[in-house]
């Protein structure tokens, strides 16, 4: 199958990025490293439910607790060989494999940000944590009677 084949185009920060799902034997170690990290942040979270801003604060800070630099680059490494971008100036498709990821994103940490996580939501990383947090708000959900 031609993962390139199912391609999804975003524009961020004025450049349109082309990603496309990685295959799985390179997909499966990054999700089991975003969960290692989310967990912890889910779990914060889940505790202070009835207090959304304490919920954001408490989730926040333990991935940045768990997230190391090397997540980072293993994850911009693995979704660069599964994404490219239009130059701007030259209108040519240019491959987001890590050793164009220096200069294309040189004092533009959020484009780099927002494009790893539209490379996520490309690999379906958004569908596992939504089931999640969605797990998580049912379970803190009041308990409503049921009609007999």
């Amino acid at each position: 199958m031609d993962l390139k084949a199912r391609a999804v185009s975003r524009v961020i920060d004025g450049v349109t990025y082309r990603c496309w799902p990685v295959p799985f034997a390179a997909g499966r170690p990054l999700l089991v490293r975003a969960m290692r990290v989310m967990g912890p942040a889910f779990s914060a979270a889940f505790e202070k439910a009835d207090k959304p801003e304490a919920a954001m604060a408490a989730g926040l800070g333990r991935v940045t607790e768990s997230l190391e630099d090397a997540d980072v680059a293993r994850f911009a490494s693995t979704f660069g060989d599964a994404s490219e971008y239009e130059d701007t100036e030259t209108g040519k498709t240019v491959p987001l494999v890590e050793r164009n990821q220096s200069l294309h994103f040189a004092g533009r940490y959020g484009a780099f940000v927002a494009w790893l996580i539209f490379a996520m939501e490309v690999n379906g990383f958004d569908s596992f944590f939504s089931t999640l947090s969605a797990e998580i708000a049912e379970l803190r959900a009041p308990e409503t009677p049921t009609s007999a």
